[in-house]
């Protein structure tokens, strides 16, 4: 561990270039315990990094948001082949408007 003379601190590196930054080959963070809960922040792989923000409990690491190197963002799976892939039912309370350069389609639950 290493603590600069600005305050960063790191673990696995020598040269800490945030407040808190944390190196090593699988996860980047990972606070917490199996009865509590826990977080867990990673960046995996080298030719296509992503990180995983998974919140859960039990001891459980169940995947939960995703955000790859080109910005598709994941919820429930850790592949995301779009902007937004969602695996499971989804909920919009403000209504969900789908189109491209001119609104094609509009749902509202009113």
């Amino acid at each position: 561990m290493r603590i600069t003379s600005s305050g960063n601190v790191g673990i696995g590196t020598t040269a800490p270039t945030y407040s808190l930054q944390i190196l090593q080959d699988n996860t980047g963070a990972y606070p917490g315990d199996n009865t509590t809960g826990q977080l867990v922040i990673s960046g995996i792989g080298t030719s296509s990094p992503c990180y995983t923000l998974d919140v859960s409990g039990a001891g459980r690491f169940t995947g939960g948001l995703t955000i790859a190197t080109g910005g598709n963002v994941s919820i429930g799976t850790s592949s995301p082949c779009y902007t937004l892939d969602v695996s499971g039912a989804g909920r919009f309370t403000g209504g969900l408007t789908i189109a491209t350069s001119t609104p094609c389609a509009w749902a509202s639950n009113n």
